[in-house]
């Protein structure tokens, strides 16, 4: 239960830190993947889409479509796009 509350925290943080342009950029990225096995996406080159089996991607066309379905983006994919 910490752990998560953690990650929100830290979710709620960077976007708070970013700019509304760099916000922009990142629903623009185009198409996101993600895992019928959990509610995260990922930028298709993210290292972590590698850990997906091909039985359990999912694609989206944009980050709007994959958060509409319910899922969160991933940290990692947030981190590099907030630099």
């Amino acid at each position: 239960m910490k752990k998560s509350k953690l990650v929100i925290c830290l979710i709620i943080f960077i976007l708070s830190c970013a700019s509304c342009a760099t916000l922009k950029s990142i629903t623009d990225v185009g198409p996101v993947v993600g895992s019928i096995e959990s509610n995260v996406y990922h930028l298709p080159y993210c290292h972590y889409v590698n850990y997906i089996l091909p039985g359990n991607i999912i694609e989206f066309a944009n980050t709007d479509s994959a958060k509409a379905h319910g899922y969160r983006p991933c940290l990692v994919c947030l981190k590099r796009y907030l630099k």
